[in-house]
């Protein structure tokens, strides 16, 4: 039973990275043409 808590945490820790990658990437593109 761990196990399925270990997958379903990798997965949303995965998901919650790759949003605040977005999110960064975004912010920076943001900036970036702003200046």
């Amino acid at each position: 039973m761990l196990w399925k808590l270990v997958i379903v945490l990798l997965i949303a820790f995965g998901l919650f990275g790759w949003a605040v990658y977005r999110g960064v990437k975004q912010w920076n593109d943001d900036e970036h043409h702003r200046h």
